[in-house]
């Protein structure tokens, strides 16, 4: 199926030879890392939605979502994995994208408690940062409440929301972190879960140390962990937009191309999350991850949850979705070809009366599901299993949880 065709079939997956690894061909032919020319096929999906964070007014659009295969690469010099198939063109920011995640009780805690060690940290008290690629201003609002001075949001697709109505600090700038923006005073640059998106994440490093060079700033930069996708199977991680999965090694390599000296990598939120902090030297990043058996275990959790889903429709067992977010389009793209799955809920309220690929279900809140009394709850990420296990004890007493990470 050529890239970017619109298909309402059920994904299978696919390897790039059966049996095996190959050298990737007729494609990205270097690592976009570290240029390394002998990348090896990881893993092959049919098309998925190419915007699982976006959202639907109607189901027909839901349904009718643009796809595009995904051709994971692994680079057997830096370890970094990416989309060789990956086509700028047919990925659009613009419009109802929506992926905060600050509804949940355990992220909110989870960033506010990051705002208050990069305030210590790098000495912020009182002193200006800068946010690139921050969206509704969440992680900046903590950073200001934690002590920070003051603070600007650079983002294309910035809002500003109440963020700003409740901080005066806080700024917006609606435009990508360009050369310009490197003369932006600031003790702090940050910049959450924007890398991973980038087709040159070397232009972006390379600007970070151009500001570092002008204004002094500090750096700390967080990205979804690649470790963490190939040691757990974490195969619902794999969307289009993501061009990249950064392992340490590979993270590493990109600063340190950049020209940054004493650098320090961490991982964060249970592992799913690995950082960049600059000031001060950590320890040597691991080798890279082995590749060779992703491709088999990632099929097999495919057809074990495929065979799952089966088996609940089968029973007539009542199953919903709690989480409207890419790992959920992901999952139900590879797993639930038969309509299994009959509602979707989630905690933001951005989110509810629209509509998800690939089916086009409708995202009801959470309370929805007292109606319903579904027989099972679905869930993406082992992080959120106990606010939502509590949440079920008050809403639909009777369903049983299950993860699917």
């Amino acid at each position: 199926m050529p890239v970017g065709e619109r298909c309402d079939d059920g994904p299978v997956i696919a390897a790039f030879r059966a049996g095996g690894h190959d050298v990737v061909s007729g494609l990205a032919r270097r690592c976009i890392v570290c240029g390394g020319a002998d990348p090896v096929a990881v893993f092959q999906t049919a098309p998925l939605p190419v915007d699982a964070n976006r959202l639907y007014d109607r189901a027909d659009e839901a349904l009718g979502a643009l796809r595009a295969p995904i051709r994971l690469a692994g680079c057997q010099r830096c370890g970094h994995l990416f989309n060789a198939a990956y086509d700028d063109a047919l990925v659009d920011y613009a419009g109802d994208y929506e992926n905060s995640q600050v509804f949940s009780p355990r992220f909110r805690g989870y960033l506010a408690g990051l705002a208050a060690e990069l305030v210590a940290r790098y000495g912020l008290r009182g002193k200006p940062f800068v946010d690139i690629g921050g969206g509704y201003g969440d992680l900046a609002t903590m950073l200001l409440e934690a002590g920070a001075g003051s603070g600007v949001v650079v983002d294309p697709g910035a809002r500003a929301g109440t963020a700003a109505e409740r901080h005066p600090g806080l700024s917006f700038i609606r435009d990508v972190y360009g050369r310009a923006a490197t003369t932006l005073p600031a003790a702090l640059l940050t910049s959450r879960h924007v890398l991973e998106h980038l087709a040159d994440p070397a232009a972006l490093a390379g600007l970070l140390r151009e500001a570092v060079d002008r204004v002094g700033a500090g750096v700390y930069v967080e990205v979804p962990n690649g470790d963490y996708v190939i040691d757990a199977t974490a195969i619902w991680e794999l969307t289009y937009t993501h061009v990249s999965y950064f392992t340490a090694r590979s993270l590493d390599e990109l600063f340190r191309r950049a020209g940054f000296g004493a650098r320090e990598l961490s991982t964060r939120f249970d592992g799913q999350f690995l950082a960049v902090l600059t000031g001060r030297a950590g320890a040597a990043p691991p080798p890279p991850p082995s590749l060779t058996i992703f491709e088999r275990a990632a099929s097999r959790k495919v057809l074990a949850w495929r065979a799952r889903l089966a088996g609940l429709r089968a029973s007539n067992a009542r199953v919903a979705m709690w989480g409207a977010g890419a790992k959920t389009v992901t999952f139900l793209s590879m797993c639930d070809r038969e309509g299994g799955v009959a509602t979707i809920v989630d905690a933001n309220p951005r989110k509810h009366g629209k509509y998800l690929p690939p089916a086009g279900l409708r995202i009801e809140p959470p309370e929805a599901l007292a109606s319903l009394q579904p027989d099972v709850v679905l869930t993406m990420n082992p992080a959120y299993r106990e606010e939502i296990a509590a949440a079920l004890r008050e809403i639909a007493p009777r369903a049983h949880l299950m993860i699917a990470g």
